[in-house]
């Protein structure tokens, strides 16, 4: 029997010991009232290393408690990278201080990665103008879309796809100017 089995089961024999240390009875006695790290109960012990009532019930639980505490202290006082604010993050690799301040963090990312594309429109005095429907941005918007259909489907089907797609706008654009021709005749009428 192993000395922290014993005194396991003899813990009634052990804190008549510490009473009689304490009164002064046998003031040289080695044994010490401890609180165990693992369950919280209190338990007597002679082992000068004993930090648990057992260790094979409280060793693993005392030791994941003191982990978790000393992860929690190293990681205290951050500050939030959009609001200033300082918190106490759950990950050890939080940036922002709520899942708010992270989707306004990226809101501004997004938006002004899309201003400095809309800003490098120019007139001819410097002025920034928006682009007009059918040009180069909604060109891009259609270039995105075809690599998301890219990146999933066959490219082959792809293509037949862009192509009829090209065909439809073309007869769609014959149309359009046909109607206005004879709409234009109609009115001189």
């Amino acid at each position: 029997m192993w000395n922290c089995d014993w005194e396991y089961e003899n813990q009634e024999t052990l804190e008549q010991w510490y009473e009689e240390k304490i009164s002064g009875a046998k003031p040289d006695s080695a044994v010490r009232k401890i609180i165990c790290k693992g369950c919280g109960r209190v338990f007597y012990t002679q082992i000068a290393s004993m930090k648990y009532c057992n260790y094979g019930l409280c060793g693993n639980r005392g030791y994941q408690k003191d982990l978790k505490q000393r992860r929690l202290e190293k990681r205290q006082n951050q500050v939030c990278k959009s609001c200033g604010k300082v918190f106490t993050p759950k990950r050890s690799d939080a940036l922002y201080c709520c899942s708010a301040c992270r989707q306004r963090a990226y809101s501004r990312s997004v938006t002004d990665s899309q201003g400095a594309k809309m800003t490098s429109y120019r007139n001819r005095n410097g002025k920034a103008k928006v682009p007009e429907r059918n040009t180069l941005w909604d060109f891009y918007i259609l270039s995105r879309s075809m690599k998301f259909f890219m990146d999933r489907f066959s490219p082959i089907i792809v293509l037949i796809c862009v192509y009829m797609f090209v065909i439809a706008l073309i007869f769609v654009s014959d149309l359009v100017h046909h109607l206005q021709e004879r709409y234009a005749r109609f009115s001189r009428r």
